[in-house]
């Protein structure tokens, strides 16, 4: 990440999963950066976007020779995070994690945000683009995503499903699954998909949807059961769930 990119005087956000980097920044490149910039993550830490917030400020620090320090900022699916960006001073100082929640379902699903995510921000960069999964507690009778839909229509809202917030993408594509399959699932929103996670793998809630970036590590290690990859293709990280 050269300076130049953090040379252009506008508003960034930096998208996590489509990942794009947006930021505030009326500033001149020739002594940019000369203080610490502020990283906005517009969930709780432990999700995808936390992580790759993380990796962009350690090697995007090294490279302008100045601390990026991750501030997690979470609440009403990342629109809290993003607000928060929007309305720094905008002298390149504060920069955010755009996702496709923050800037794709959320201005889709609510009426009136604090933010718009067109003419407040400036795309600067695509960090990471990656399928997310289905996936349930491996403590669920279903071996796959056939059998937990007929196991949901036996028992409307008897299962539930932990989302990163009202509005985000993890909730905006069960919902979409739910009216697909004729199933009706018990919607627990959380902060971020850190803590959304650890509810599934620890039993108190039964599914959930999120990339593949974070939730890889609990579906080798047994801790969750991957049903399905929200994609077009088969992952080559798992390729005996299919699509």
């Amino acid at each position: 990440m050269s300076r130049r990119l953090f040379g252009r005087s506008a508003r960034f956000a930096l998208a996590g999963m489509f990942a794009t980097l947006s930021f505030c920044g009326v500033t001149h490149a020739a002594d940019y950066p000369a203080r610490p910039i502020k990283l906005v993550v517009p969930f709780a830490a432990g999700g995808s976007t936390d992580i790759v917030a993380r990796l962009v400020a350690e090697y995007a620090g090294r490279d302008l020779k100045q601390t990026i320090v991750v501030e997690n900022k979470a609440g009403a699916g990342g629109s809290l995070g993003m607000e928060q960006v929007a309305r720094s001073t905008p002298d390149g100082y504060t920069i955010g994690m755009a996702t496709m929640s923050t800037h794709g379902s959320n201005p889709a699903v609510f009426r009136k945000m604090n933010y718009d995510p067109v003419k407040d921000f400036v795309p600067v960069a695509n960090v990471l683009a990656v399928p997310s999964i289905f996936a349930i507690n491996p403590n669920i009778p279903a071996r796959n995503m056939a059998e937990f839909v007929a196991l949901a229509k036996g028992a409307p809202e008897r299962y539930s499903f932990a989302s990163p917030g009202v509005g985000s993408l993890g909730h905006v594509n069960i919902e979409n699954f739910m009216m697909l399959s004729g199933i009706k699932l018990l919607h627990v929103p959380y902060r971020g998909a850190g803590p959304a996670l650890n509810d599934v793998m620890g039993g108190q809630v039964d599914a959930i949807t999120d990339n593949l970036s974070s939730t890889l590590p609990q579906v080798l290690g047994g801790k969750l059961r991957p049903l399905a990859v929200l994609g077009a293709e088969r992952s080559p990280l798992l390729p005996d769930v299919p699509t």
